[in-house]
């Protein structure tokens, strides 16, 4: 233990050697996303139109509330220039979940009491709105030769370092290190895990049949696994690795592999299946590694709550803040009998803000939730939409 405290000072002593190589596009990314939404006249508010159902957005607003009464009294929530406590964010939640069951199926009505006593941000920018859900695998509690592939928890050798710490810059920027002989390395790759570098430190949660699953499994950042038995176990994100995520569509589109019209996470799925020879060349693209932990609830978001399909979304956790209502305009997909998208419809609805993830960065980026169960699945893999992206809070003492 003396060892590792002594090296983690060494770590950071390190930082400061390194931190000059990320203050350029550390700067670049404040530039970008210091203004990523706009503070709406009432005149220029939208027609807010919902699609979904009103039970489920309840059921979500609700999960915010818990969120924001375990934070500390008196912190504090900004949109664009404004700021407001976490005493208020409860009570415009509150306020909205009154409204929704006095005016939830009139449109006008609700639109009349959103123009007089809420604000509305608008994002600065189009958002590109991608889609995730609950993937379900098989698996066991233990290794065997139908289920070899293990979910590993979170390793303890790990050191995570705020860069922002040591410099304001670097605000946000973060590295995983770990120490090996002395010296201070990068955290292992996917490659290494994958090869056996963490292998025998009983960090194994549990084992599933396709190595495949565990990689979609990692994007998706929560899941089930089904027992032999029936019985479920639910994992949700743990931790990474600290390595940058980057999608294989971009490896498979620049290869000439999927055009870029095709590219989903059915295609790619697909083709890592019907090319073994390349699976660990393409996955291994992408160095990030998510690590996993037992969940009481399915698919527990960032702020510790369960999400909600359909009125969840994820976005850049440093950009926008956690547990608030939103609003989103873009598109969703109609599924056939036979499993395909008929066609796309806009898809307008109330959301609350309650996830991060490792690809979801930057002020132009959302990651809708979908839930569970075959549209999910095929809405999570094939939505990819610009739309607009909205906030709204209750005005303070009717200002």
């Amino acid at each position: 233990m003396h060892i590792v405290k002594y090296f983690c000072i060494i770590a950071l002593l390190f930082i400061t050697i390194v931190a000059g190589l990320y203050s350029c596009s550390a700067k670049t990314r404040q530039t970008t996303d210091s203004l990523p939404l706009v503070k709406l006249d009432a005149g220029d508010y939208l027609i807010f139109t919902d699609d979904g159902n009103i039970e489920e957005l309840k059921k979500a607003i609700t999960g915010s509330i818990r969120y924001f009464r375990r934070l500390k009294p008196g912190s504090t929530v900004s949109f664009a220039q404004d700021v407001f406590t976490v005493e208020h964010m409860i009570e415009s939640l509150n306020y909205f979940f009154t409204l929704l069951d006095s005016y939830g199926q009139d449109s006008t009505l609700l639109n009349k009491k959103i123009r007089e006593d809420f604000h509305v941000y608008k994002s600065s920018s189009k958002v590109l709105f991608t889609g995730y859900y609950v993937p379900i695998l098989n698996g066991s509690l233990v290794k065997s030769d139908k289920y070899p592939y293990p979910l590993y928890t979170l390793p303890n050798d790990m050191i995570t370092l705020n860069l922002g710490d040591f410099k304001e810059s670097l605000k946000g920027e973060r590295i995983v290190v770990r120490v090996e002989n002395n010296k201070i390395k990068p955290y292992y790759s996917r490659m290494e895990i994958d090869a056996g570098a963490i292998d025998g430190r009983g960090l194994e949660l549990l084992w599933v049949e396709d190595k495949v699953d565990i990689f979609f499994l990692q994007i998706q950042g929560s899941g089930i696994i089904r027992l032999e038995d029936g019985k479920e176990i639910y994992v949700g994100y743990a931790g990474t690795n600290g390595k940058p995520y980057k999608a294989i569509g971009e490896i498979l589109i620049k290869e000439g592999k999927i055009s870029a019209d095709d590219i989903s996470m059915q295609s790619i799925r697909a083709y890592l299946k019907t090319h073994p020879a390349e699976m660990d060349r393409l996955m291994n693209y992408n160095a990030s590694y998510v690590f996993f932990t037992k969940t009481d609830s399915v698919a527990v978001g960032a702020m510790g709550q369960p999400l909600v399909g359909g009125r969840s979304i994820a976005t850049d956790k440093e950009i926008f803040p956690q547990g608030v209502l939103a609003y989103i305009d873009t598109k969703k997909p109609l599924v056939a009998k036979d499993g395909s998208i008929s066609q796309w419809q806009q898809c307008t609805r109330f959301v609350l803000n309650q996830d991060t993830g490792g690809a979801i960065k930057g002020a132009a980026r959302v990651d809708v939730f979908w839930g569970r169960g075959a549209y999910a699945e095929t809405a999570a893999g094939y939505m990819k939409d610009r739309g607009t992206l909205y906030f709204l809070v209750k005005k303070v003492g009717g200002s």
